[in-house]
């Protein structure tokens, strides 16, 4: 062009590449919320408990689980036993209350998961933006559903 600017045709974005890309930040943006919401239902679960009590849990599980069915290693008893004697509870009695309490959490741990994973294949065969939305309009409405836990 004489005396005028040039275009540089390779900066050029295409309405299926914007379209891409909008669906593309559609899909993170959806799957971010599911992620928060998970954060959040898992929060709940496990309350104002520290991390450090947290990661003993498991263990604390099988030694409750060794104490009742009668076949506890000493340590295993000597950690109910501990815990026990600081809340003045029958350690078999602190042992059923673990166990209960783990299978509720794993339970809805399993619930979680399947719920998370269900929204994150949904939103990977979002076709539209809108349809990555309302991923997580959908999973908010099941958990909000009567009857229905973990969020």
């Amino acid at each position: 062009m004489k005396g005028g600017s040039t275009v540089d045709l390779t900066q050029l974005v295409t309405a299926e590449a914007r379209a891409a890309l909008a669906l593309d930040n559609a899909r993170q943006q959806a799957l971010a919320g599911v992620l928060a919401w998970g954060d959040a239902a898992a929060a709940a679960l496990h309350g104002d408990v520290p991390l450090a009590e947290r990661l003993g849990w498991a263990s604390k599980s099988l030694a409750a689980q060794a104490v009742l069915a009668g076949k506890a290693k000493p340590r295993q008893r000597a950690l109910i036993a501990a815990e026990a004697a600081v809340t003045g509870e029958e350690p078999a009695a602190l042992a059923a209350r673990i166990v209960a309490r783990d299978a509720a959490c794993c339970a809805a741990l399993a619930r979680l998961t399947g719920l998370r994973r269900k929204a994150g294949r949904a939103i990977a065969a979002a076709a539209t933006p809108d349809e990555a939305a309302a991923v997580l309009a959908a999973l908010h409405a099941e958990v909000a559903a009567p009857g229905v836990s973990g969020g």
